[in-house]
């Protein structure tokens, strides 16, 4: 499966087991300062919060009245409000398939407590424009520690956070089942070691930090991952800093993708990818998506040496734009 179908299968999927969901909305009193959506079609339950004057005071006494009812939500969207945080049990016992931090919202941070009472059922994470990392940093406020408690999350969509500037070791180790990771268009430097569980996932995973500014990726970071699709297109990553212990497959792995597009690679090293390129093992193999290369350069000559290594690139140019031609190109290597 390539990395556009997955993203399409990821997001046509279906959240929500309508068995597993409350029928009716509570009455508005219970509700207020936000409001119940039900859907005709579906009967999913969604609570939104998009007023500008809410505050994270009445925000907790919204949880606070709605424990204890057994209410069971299909998604929670937190819009324009002046909500700046998300605390420690934060949500009580009213759960959630679904959290949104939607356009203009303003949380800023998540206690590492905050989907305690949650976490069993909370599947999908997905934030937009959100000033998360924007606090002095705490012990207790750590978003990936948060996550990292909902054992059965799936997709985690994190797109426009400018003060997110790392990816902690293990952030997401625990997180078997997850087959979306994207944090987009942020202000990741960083990717620690780790970061996700190693070969014993239940599904294949997405992993998407395109357009942020990553200079540096730890050894391992990605290690021993099955069916793998990683894009750390447009960031600054160098032939220095993108290594070969970044990621290491010692096994039979279905598909192994990487797009590595808009970075600044002066070359491809044949130390970093000749080993991920050898994963010859079905008829798809590996694919790598860059930016045109440097078609007089020797250093990318091992590429060419073995069609078996040049047939991973497609779409595959030469930087000075001419057709790849031996007697044109690498005549001096």
């Amino acid at each position: 499966m390539n990395y556009l179908l997955l993203v399409t299968v990821i997001f046509g999927a279906s959240l929500i087991n309508s068995s597993w969901a409350s029928e009716f909305c509570p009455q508005d009193e219970l509700v207020k300062p936000c409001v119940c959506e039900k859907d005709p079609d579906t009967n999913q339950l969604t609570l939104v919060c998009d007023e500008y004057w809410i505050r994270n005071d009445e925000f907790d006494a919204l949880f606070k009245r709605l424990s204890g009812r057994g209410l069971k939500f299909h998604e929670l969207i937190i819009g324009q409000t002046k909500i700046y945080e998300l605390g420690p049990n934060q949500f009580q016992d009213v759960q959630f398939e679904k959290i949104t931090l939607d356009n203009l919202n303003k949380v800023e941070r998540i206690h590492k407590l905050a989907f305690n009472g949650i976490a069993n059922n909370l599947i999908s994470f997905k934030s937009r424009d959100a000033p998360l990392g924007y606090y002095t940093p705490s012990a207790d406020y750590n978003i990936y520690q948060a996550l990292s408690a909902c054992n059965n999350l799936r997709y985690i969509d994190i797109e426009g956070s400018g003060y997110l500037t790392q990816v902690d070791d293990h952030a997401f180790e625990s997180l078997r089942k997850l087959c979306l990771l994207k944090i987009t268009r942020s202000g990741l430097s960083k990717i620690g070691k780790n970061v996700l569980v190693q070969s014993v996932r239940e599904s294949d995973i997405v992993v998407d930090f395109s357009k942020n500014k990553i200079t540096e990726i730890a050894a391992d970071a990605f290690n021993n991952q099955r069916g793998f699709f990683l894009n750390v297109s447009y960031n600054k990553l160098t032939e220095v800093t993108f290594h070969k212990d970044v990621f290491h497959i010692d096994f039979f792995a279905p598909e192994v993708s990487l797009d590595i597009r808009g970075n600044a690679f002066k070359h491809l090293p044949e130390a970093t990818f000749q080993w991920l390129l050898k994963l010859d093992i079905l008829s798809t193999g590996p694919r790598v998506l860059a930016d045109p290369l440097d078609c007089q350069s020797c250093a990318n000559w091992w590429l060419f040496s073995d069609d078996k290594y040049a047939r991973h690139f497609p779409a595959f140019k030469c930087a000075d734009g001419l057709a790849f031609d031996y007697r044109k190109h690498f005549h001096k290597c």
